[in-house]
C-alpha cells in the first residue's frame, strides 16, 4: 500500500469520521512487539534534515502496552513536564508493517501517518487534552493554535512544533531549546527527521531549519517545578518613520500575547519590563531606502528616566531593491529591576528617510526572584 504523509490523511480522517465506526482495541494488539518496516526504515520524507541528530534513541526498546485508562492526572493536568515525560517513555517504539501502531489504534485511525496522533495521545494520557487538540491532520493543529492566538515563531518548553508548508508535513513536541537549536520528541519519524518514518525519536534540530513553520503554545498552568518561560508577542502594523542617522525605538501597537504585562505602555516600545532573563527575536520590513544603504539594529535596556543603561550587539544589513527585511535575535539577555528592553533601527547616511511598514517582536522570558 502506498504510504502518505501527514498532509494527505485529511480525507481518510473525514471518511472514517463519517462512517461512525470505532475500531476495537484487543489486548493482544496493545502488546504487539515492534515489527521491521517493509522498506527497512529507509523512508525519507519532506521533513528530512541532514543537520538533525538523534539523542540516545534506543531502537531495541520494546513498546509499552497501550493502556486505555489515563494516568493519575489530578496533580499533573496542564503541565508540559507530564506531556514530555509521557512522550519520552515511548522513545524507541517502532511501528509495524503498513503504519501499524499503538497510537493509530487508540485514535482510532490505524495504518495512517501518525505523528499528530502521537502528540494527541500524549496530551490525552497526561490530562493536557483540553489545551492540546486531538488531531490527525497537521494543518488542523496549526489552525487550532492560531485561532486562540497561541502561535508564533519562537520555541518554548512543551510547545508543539510544525514543519513544512503551512505546517502540513510533520509535528513534534519541544523538549528543550537554546538560541541555536531545539530538542524534540516526535512520532512517525526516524534518525533523519522523516515525516513518515518508523518510530518515536528524540532529535536536535537547528532553529534556522527552513522546514520549521512555527510553534503552537499550549496554555500550561501547573509547571512551577519546571523552568518554563513566559511569552510576549507584539506587532507594529502602522508605519514608523526612520529618520536618517537617528536611533528609532520601534513602538508596538498590536498585542498577541503578554504573559506578565511586559508591555505596559500599550503602543510603546517596551516588550520586557523588570527583573528577567530573556531571549527575543525582532523583525521589520523597511521601505524607501536606496539599495546598498546600511541599516543597523540593536536591543537596548532603558531605565525609568529614559537613559540607555545597557546596549546589545549591533547587527547590520544592507538595503535591497524594493522593501528590505531585517531581523535580529538576542539570546541570554538580562533586564535589571526597574528597566525595560526596546528594539531600535537606525539608517546610516542615505539621501532620504525610510519607514517601517511592519514590525514584530517575540520573546520568552524568565522572571528572576527579587
Amino acid at each position: 500500500m502506498q504510504r502518505r504523509s501527514c498532509a494527505h490523511d485529511k480525507g481518510a480522517a473525514r471518511r472514517f469520521a463519517l462512517s461512525g465506526r470505532r475500531r476495537p482495541l484487543p489486548r493482544a494488539a496493545w502488546q504487539r512487539p515492534p515489527s521491521p518496516k517493509r522498506d527497512g526504515g529507509r523512508s525519507r520524507g519532506p521533513e528530512h534534515d541532514r543537520r538533525a541528530a538523534p539523542l540516545d534513541a534506543n531502537p531495541t526498546r520494546q513498546p509499552q502496552p497501550l493502556r486505555k485508562e489515563r494516568g493519575a492526572i489530578t496533580e499533573m493536568a496542564n503541565t508540559a513536564k507530564a506531556l514530555l515525560a509521557e512522550a519520552a517513555e515511548h522513545i524507541g517504539y517502532k511501528e509495524g508493517p503498513n503504519n501499524d501502531n499503538m497510537f493509530g489504534r487508540w485514535y482510532p485511525m490505524n495504518n495512517e501517518p501518525w505523528c499528530a496522533m502521537f502528540v494527541s495521545y500524549c496530551a490525552w494520557k497526561t490530562g493536557n487534552d483540553d489545551i492540546i487538540p486531538k488531531f490527525a491532520y497537521c494543518p488542523n493543529g496549526v489552525a487550532w493554535f492560531k485561532a486562540r492566538d497561541q502561535w508564533n515563531r519562537t520555541p518554548s518548553v512543551g510547545a508543539i512544533v510544525f514543519y513544512g508548508t503551512e505546517g502540513q508535513d510533520h509535528v513534534e513536541m519541544v523538549e528543550s531549546f537554546t538560541d541555536s537549536e531545539i530538542v524534540t520528541i516526535g512520532g512517525n519519524t526516524n534518525n533523519d527527521g522523516s515525516s513518515n518514518g518508523d518510530g518515536v525519536y528524540r532529535r536536535r534540530i537547528s532553529r534556522s531549519n527552513p522546514r520549521i513553520y512555527g510553534y503552537g503554545h499550549p496554555t500550561y498552568k501547573n509547571d512551577e517545578d519546571l523552568d518554563m518561560p513566559k511569552r510576549v508577542s507584539l506587532a507594529r502594523k502602522t508605519e514608523v518613520v526612520l529618520k536618517r542617522n537617528t536611533v528609532t525605538q520601534i513602538p508596538f501597537d498590536d498585542e498577541y500575547s503578554d504573559g506578565g504585562d511586559q508591555h505596559p505602555d500599550k503602543g510603546g516600545p517596551a516588550f520586557i519590563t523588570g527583573n528577567s532573563d530573556y531571549i527575543a527575536t525582532a523583525a521589520a520590513t523597511i521601505a524607501g531606502i536606496a539599495p546598498g544603504i546600511t541599516i543597523q539594529t540593536r536591543f537596548l535596556e532603558i531605565n525609568a528616566k529614559g537613559d540607555v543603561v545597557k546596549e546589545g550587539p549591533i547587527e547590520e544589513a544592507l538595503a535591497t531593491t524594493g522593501n528590505t527585511y531585517v531581523t535580529q535575535t538576542r539570546a541570554g539577555g538580562v533586564c535589571d529591576p526597574g528597566n525595560h528592553v526596546v528594539w531600535t533601527i537606525e539608517v546610516i547616511n542615505g539621501d532620504t528617510d525610510g519607514k517601517v511598514t511592519y514590525a514584530e517582536v517575540q520573546a520568552n522570558y524568565w522572571p528572576r526572584q527579587a
